[in-house]
């Protein structure tokens, strides 16, 4: 139908039928006005296809949004670009393919935070790796999932890098996401955002080595690299775990978790641990294997780390011991007991020697945990916790 016979039609207020598919030959001014009569809440025309003369057209998200509510989608011919209003879009990738648009340009008078556009996969129909509308490689883009849609970005991540999404987000904060799809995402350059809490859901150990490699490499890259891939959790589906010292610290250095239901053990590479007391309880780690580490004076000496560092040292140091492995013994070595010293700075050190009912209870939660001896960093100074 060319643009003539459009307006002479409508104009005089008929309209298709709704199984006949019409493709409306308009131009430019005549889509403005389709558009207006969609906004409008007029009757509905019964146009299908939107054809355009000029063969291109620039609209924006809200125009966008009415023609997809309208069932309206333009013609394979035609290059369609659209401009997001603010960061945040309201139609869906998917959408936006079925409409037909080939660009989208970001709001330039809003400053992306923490993205320069974001939008959802959406829930309708699938999209198709090829054809998906292009972001510039110059934004920062992500788009927001379900948890049950995982699987299909991941057969689709080559596709959605190419078409310059950055992060794939939680459509509530969260997703978990299984080994394979993992890899695969991230082996196509997308990574998550850091607004989602990420839980890495693995089957095997391997697990762990190939995500550990992807972020060691990254890190020999760029410096602080590993903890833009966005992984928070590690959740272990036999609910137990190896790692090596190395790994632990690489694990740590990106900021990922095991899961509360894990059971961690870390192989100690050598007498003189790389990971603090805090951090292995950051990190989840239920035991520690000292295994490598035996030999002559302590198998093992780690360090506190970042605790005891307020008004109260002791009252600090305590609350901390009564919340990591309860009871249970943190260090073990193939005769199941090791030697291990604590280290901490002068000032806990004084603290804890000053408060006597602290002392007692700090004494007993260490012992419990399998620690021998604290250690002031850099002298010689120690008490042997299991002094009468």
């Amino acid at each position: 139908m060319a643009d003539a016979d459009f307006h002479t039609i409508t104009d005089a207020g008929l309209s298709f039928a709704s199984e006949t598919e019409v493709t409306a030959q308009l131009s430019n001014v005549s889509l403005t006005s389709l558009i207006a009569d969609i906004d409008a809440s007029l009757p509905d025309t019964g146009i299908d296809i939107v054809d355009l003369v000029s063969n291109a057209a620039s609209i924006n998200e809200t125009q966008a949004g009415d023609l997809i509510s309208a069932g309206i989608h333009f013609a394979s011919g035609d290059t369609i670009t659209v401009q997001a209003q603010g960061t945040a879009m309201s139609t869906s990738l998917k959408d936006l393919q079925q409409l037909g648009v080939d660009v989208v340009l970001m709001d330039e008078a809003v400053v992306g935070a923490p993205h320069d556009i974001e939008l959802s996969l959406g829930t309708t129909g699938t999209l198709s790796p090829t054809g998906i509308p292009t972001f510039s490689s110059s934004y920062d883009v992500s788009l927001n999932i379900a948890d049950t849609q995982v699987a299909e970005v991941a057969g689709l991540a080559a596709a959605l890098h190419t078409a310059g999404i950055d992060y794939i987000g939680g459509a509530d904060g969260s997703l978990t996401v299984a080994d394979a799809d993992l890899q695969t995402i991230f082996s196509n350059d997308l990574h998550f955002a850091a607004a989602t809490e990420v839980t890495a859901q693995f089957t095997a150990n391997s697990g762990i080595d190939t995500l550990v490699t992807t972020f060691d490499a990254a890190e020999l890259s760029v410096p602080g690299a590993s903890t833009d891939f966005g992984v928070d959790i590690i959740d272990m589906t036999t609910n137990t775990a190896a790692i090596t010292e190395a790994q632990a610290g690489s694990l740590i250095l990106a900021g990922v978790e095991f899961a509360a239901a894990d059971v961690v053990t870390e192989q100690a590479a050598g007498t003189q641990l790389s990971t603090t007391l805090k951090e292995l309880q950051d990190l989840g780690v239920d035991h520690v294997n000292a295994a490598a580490a035996l030999g002559a004076g302590h198998d093992i000496v780690l360090q506190l780390g970042n605790v005891a560092t307020g008004a109260d040292p002791a009252a600090e140091l305590l609350a901390f011991l009564q919340t990591y492995n309860g009871a249970q013994a943190l260090f073990d070595g193939p005769t199941g007991s090791v030697d291990v010293a604590l280290e901490v700075t002068q000032t806990v050190y004084d603290a804890i020697q000053a408060a006597p009912t602290t002392h007692a209870d700090i004494v007993t939660a260490l012992v419990n945990m399998g620690v021998d001896e604290v250690k002031v960093i850099g002298t010689s100074t120690e008490e042997d916790l299991h002094a009468p």
